[in-house]
């Protein structure tokens, strides 16, 4: 839970940017991006109240695609290793 709770947390960073110019706050960011990352396991038949480590990897694969249309690469790239990163930590 706590790995999927810094999926949220790194979704918001990745695109506050974004979110700031259209004048939305921290809560609301939060909410969205929550919304977002349910969206990317429920896409993958994955539950997101019951996140394992292959259902968090396929949520990342899932939101850089979904961010690729709006964020510059280099952004997705940096955010998507560093929740990797946190991911291949946990037992399989």
């Amino acid at each position: 839970m706590e790995v999927r709770g810094a999926l949220v947390a790194c979704f918001v960073m990745a695109h506050k940017e974004s979110m700031e110019i259209e004048n939305i706050d921290d809560e609301m960011s939060f909410a969205m991006a929550r919304e977002i990352v349910k969206k990317a396991f429920k896409k993958n038949g994955d539950d997101f109240e019951k996140p394992n480590k292959a259902s968090l990897t396929r949520a990342v694969v899932y939101l850089q695609d979904f961010s690729a249309a709006f964020r510059e690469s280099e952004v997705i790239k940096k955010h998507a290793s560093e929740m990797m990163e946190i991911i291949n930590q946990l037992d399989d």
